[in-house]
């Protein structure tokens, strides 16, 4: 009777262990999403420095013609929509991350309280 049971605690425990190897599967994946959000916000910032380069350029200009001032400002507008789209996926990302660690710490707290239950029941079988 007793050897049942610790195999079927042994069980459970495999079959939790399995679950949180998936779980951090997923979280590696979700995790190289998020390298990749980043590489793409560092564009973003290669792009802002880009664009601030162009607007002291046309501030220096101010005598230009009105025609290269309306150009520069389409540029701008351009990037600012960049920017938008770029702070969009960070904020997407983080959320997604975010979800992931209250999922993670939600299961270790799980693994911690069920850790706790084996502990116990194990302790109750004396050799």
């Amino acid at each position: 009777m007793v050897a049942t049971e610790v195999k079927e605690l042994a069980q459970e425990t495999a079959k939790a262990t399995e679950d949180v190897s998936l779980r951090i599967l997923a979280i590696q994946a979700d995790s190289a999403q998020a390298v990749q959000a980043i590489a793409q916000i560092g564009q973003t910032v290669d792009q802002i420095n880009e664009l601030q380069a162009t607007i002291a350029a046309v501030v220096e200009q101010q005598t230009a013609a009105a025609a290269e001032v309306d150009r520069n400002i389409g540029v701008a507008v351009q990037g600012s929509r960049g920017i938008a789209r770029g702070a969009e996926a960070v904020a997407a990302s983080s959320q997604t991350g975010a979800a992931r660690i209250e999922e993670s710490r939600t299961i270790a707290e799980s693994l911690a309280r069920r850790a706790e239950e084996l502990e116990g029941q194990v302790a109750q079988f004396t050799i």
